[in-house]
């Protein structure tokens, strides 16, 4: 990524490339931490909640 910047820099030699390069690698970083945060969510409502109902029937059973 970085190096992939590097080289579109000394190809383009202009501030432009490197305005790309970064509005592109904040864009990446966004989406991937909206990702993040929509799967915790959903581990957060569907996976502790299903945790749980076990665990109260495994203390019914005992």
């Amino acid at each position: 990524m970085v190096w992939g910047g590097y080289l579109c820099y000394l190809a383009m030699d202009s501030t432009q490339c490197a305005v790309d390069v970064l509005n592109f690698t904040l864009v990446c970083t966004g989406l991937l931490a909206i990702i993040e945060f929509i799967g915790f969510i959903s581990v957060y409502f569907v996976f502790i909640p299903s945790f749980m109902i076990q665990l109260r029937a495994a203390a019914k059973f005992t």
